[in-house]
């Protein structure tokens, strides 16, 4: 809670993830971990039994040992900054005092496979490092005068 952290399987009906030497299920012991902000995202968490019997490490009859836990979430591959439209995969945009990258993950993909945008994806990674070091510098700066 102190890091909005939260497990998302607790927040659904996810059978044992683990297995006694009887093959009996033995509790909740594996999590999968994100920020909290995204737990409606979740669309839902399972335990992939049966891809864990594929998995099991130890051959026998019966189960035993860890089971796979899934995440399904919903998520957006892009980002359009209402007062930046670009054609490159990535810009720099001023939020408050802190500049972040925005990425649109089919412009990258294109640049990466097709070379479109190639030049701008460059010049917009090497203005990010550029603020990114002067936001360095000056912290160090201020650590080590």
């Amino acid at each position: 809670q102190e890091q909005n952290m939260c497990a998302y399987n607790t927040f659904f009906c996810a059978d044992s993830t683990i297995y006694n030497n009887a093959g009996q299920p033995a509790g909740r012991i594996d999590y999968i971990m994100g920020p909290s902000a995204l737990l409606s995202s979740v669309l839902r968490a399972t335990v992939l039994t049966a891809d864990g019997d594929r998995l099991q490490l130890i051959p026998g009859l019966r189960r035993r040992d860890h089971r796979p836990v899934h995440v399904r979430l919903v998520y957006r591959s892009w980002h359009e900054h209402a007062a930046v439209a670009s054609e490159s995969p990535a810009e720099v945009v001023q939020e408050g005092l802190q500049p972040r990258v925005r990425w649109d993950r089919d412009k990258l993909m294109r640049c990466i496979h097709h070379g479109e945008g190639r030049q701008e994806f460059i010049r917009a990674v090497e203005n990010n490092l550029s603020v990114v070091q002067a936001d360095l510098d000056g912290a160090l700066k201020r650590v080590h005068p």
